[in-house]
């Protein structure tokens, strides 16, 4: 919301969008401190593990490539990321994961993930905005 508003005001219809977009999202308060702790990281690994975190419920430690799209997505929110074409798609960089990860069952574990994403090109590139 800051991007769509950087002088801190909301027009009518800013605020009607924001709440048609949020009405049926739930989110427990796990996710959302999970969320707000993301979002204020320069810690690259941790925040690696946080996002995968957010997108594993159940703590299996394993996620297949639509988690971890998911859990990219969740990255690009955060700093704010528009461009998702091509190779800044989220399913791509997944796959991309996988292939580094050396995922085993189309599953790929908490510990690889992190440790491929601190090789990703583009996920290492991610900066959180200062706000």
């Amino acid at each position: 919301m800051l991007l769509n508003c950087p002088n801190h005001e909301l027009s009518k219809q800013q605020v009607v969008q924001a709440y048609r977009v949020l009405l049926f999202v739930t989110v427990t308060i796990d996710q959302f401190i999970l969320g707000i702790g993301l979002s204020q990281l320069h810690d690259r690994p941790l925040r690696f593990a946080i996002a995968f975190d957010l997108h594993d419920p159940k703590c299996t430690d394993e996620m297949d490539v639509n988690g971890i799209a998911q859990a990219i997505a969740t990255l690009y929110d955060v700093i704010g990321k528009m461009n998702r074409d091509g190779v800044n798609d989220p399913k791509y960089r997944a796959e991309e994961i996988f292939l580094m990860g050396d995922a085993s069952d189309n599953k790929i574990t908490r510990k690889k993930f992190i440790f491929a994403c601190k090789d990703e090109p583009v996920l290492c590139r991610l900066r959180v905005q200062d706000v």
